[in-house]
């Protein structure tokens, strides 16, 4: 993405300023308003806004599994979305699509001609 020219750079949101503060109310908001279908992505920022980090439930929706929630994801990455959809394998596939069928089966027949790559750690 770099040398392409699709990476715009990182955007980082905290807690106590404007913008951070903003978006834990949206979900306190939203997790009021839809109790029984809280957001798995908004809370977990939002738990990573609060510092709640490691294996941390903000919704009965992970509990019994393994999280983490992590200092990253206060930060919005940011590309050139032309970029991006360059880049994905199946793009040429769906770029005349019409439906979701069209979309979902064109990704279907991609991902059953493509090598998976094994499972790798990152060096942390």
């Amino acid at each position: 993405m770099i040398r392409s020219g699709g990476f715009l750079g990182c955007v980082s949101v905290s807690a106590g300023e404007p913008e951070g503060d903003a978006l834990l109310d949206a979900v306190d908001f939203l997790n009021a308003r839809q109790p029984s279908s809280k957001s798995i992505v908004a809370n977990s920022i939002a738990s990573a806004l609060r510092g709640d980090f490691g294996d941390r439930h903000a919704t009965e929706r992970t509990r019994g599994s393994e999280l983490f929630v992590n200092p990253l994801m206060s930060l919005y990455w940011c590309f050139r979305l032309e970029a991006v959809a360059r880049k994905m394998g199946f793009y040429d596939a769906i770029a005349g699509s019409e439906t979701f069928h069209e979309i979902e089966s064109a990704i279907r027949i991609h991902h059953a001609r493509v090598a998976k790559r094994d499972w790798k750690n990152l060096p942390l």
